[in-house]
């Protein structure tokens, strides 16, 4: 089974977005991934989306400004079925921990990323 669990924009200037989206959303720093360079503010309500604020040294055509983190029960099945149904396999990255994740493209090229709670 596949959670939609957050949505991440990608940053030149982080703290800026930071302070934009919390005064936006009117929701506080859940945490920080210092090791992938995101700030993830609270959701906005229980069962809300976790909006997630990723920098990047620049913005280009090139890579997405906005992709889905999908929660799944079994990464390699969860990928292999995304795979059959036309989506492609863009990279496999592992945490600090070595927990994996993988970023996939749906058909239409948008990126998103599977990996295990």
């Amino acid at each position: 089974m596949a959670h939609l669990r957050s949505v991440v924009l990608n940053a030149r200037d982080r703290e800026s977005l930071v302070g934009f989206w919390r005064a936006i959303l009117n929701v506080g720093v859940l945490s920080e991934d210092v090791d992938l360079g995101i700030t993830w503010l609270q959701p906005d309500s229980e069962f809300g989306i976790r909006l997630g604020i990723q920098a990047v040294e620049a913005r280009n055509s090139h890579r997405p400004q906005v992709h889905l983190d999908v929660a799944v029960d079994d990464l390699e099945q969860s990928t292999t079925g995304a795979l059959a149904m036309g989506a492609s396999l863009v990279a496999t990255h592992h945490t600090a921990k070595g927990l994996p994740w993988r970023v996939l493209a749906d058909p239409e090229g948008n990126e998103f990323c599977l990996y295990c709670e």
